[in-house]
């Protein structure tokens, strides 16, 4: 068995390569749901999580809804769905301020409903608002055994610098959708204008040449 000093190290340098994964995945993929699937079966690793939940505010209508999920059946996904806009990650979100329980038999009711289920050993809770500059983005949440205070301190920070990676990561993605939006709105722009350009209707010449020249065109045109 370890010793606290250790046993500390050894977790320093699990959550250094942790972060460092966690920088490859996002790096490499731009979707938001697989990225964070597989951040959390690696958080999973190192702190045993029960069960972890993404939500993220909708850019177009500003609603807060369930992203995604791990350790949740799509039972308990359901459940958890209908809960969220007038739940503890809403709360959360709207004031900025972290939500960090150290055992959740002593919480109360409200937030021991974010866990849709009772587990087997004490369970320690942890959610955090995803905000990048002042804008809002949505919560990361993580469920885990409780710990003693130290090992709960650390997995607040780890969960902290997560939050803020996949901050800027969906800040990214966004911005990057956007401009693919523009893009294709121009070019179906363009595309009519220059229809409209060449259109036949638009053409100018009277000869008998011309003529024949029209006639083809709207045999081919079809």
């Amino acid at each position: 068995m370890l010793s606290e000093p250790s046993y500390k190290s050894a977790r320093s340098g699990r959550e250094f390569s942790l972060l460092h994964s966690i920088s490859e995945i996002l790096s490499s993929s731009l979707n938001i749901k697989d990225t964070l699937k597989k951040i959390y079966e690696l958080l999973d690793d190192l702190i045993d999580i029960q069960h972890g939940v993404l939500t993220l505010i909708d850019p177009y209508t500003d609603d807060l809804h369930l992203e995604m999920s791990h350790g949740l059946t799509d039972e308990e996904m359901k459940i958890k769905s209908t809960t969220i806009e007038g739940g503890i990650e809403k709360s959360v979100l709207d004031s900025l301020t972290p939500l960090f329980v150290h055992d959740l038999l002593d919480a109360p009711q409200k937030v021991k409903n974010v866990i849709p289920k009772q587990y087997p050993t004490p369970t320690s809770f942890i959610c955090l608002p995803i905000v990048l500059g002042k804008k809002k983005l949505g919560t990361i949440s993580a469920a885990f055994p409780q710990k003693d205070e130290s090992i709960f301190s650390q997995n607040f920070k780890l969960l902290s610098f997560i939050a803020l990676m996949v901050a800027q990561e969906i800040q990214l993605t966004r911005l990057m959708e956007s401009e693919k939006d523009k893009l294709k709105k121009e070019n179906i722009f363009l595309r009519d204008e220059l229809k409209e350009k060449y259109n036949i209707h638009n053409m100018i010449g009277t000869s008998s040449s011309m003529h024949h020249v029209y006639e083809n065109i709207i045999q081919v045109a079809a």
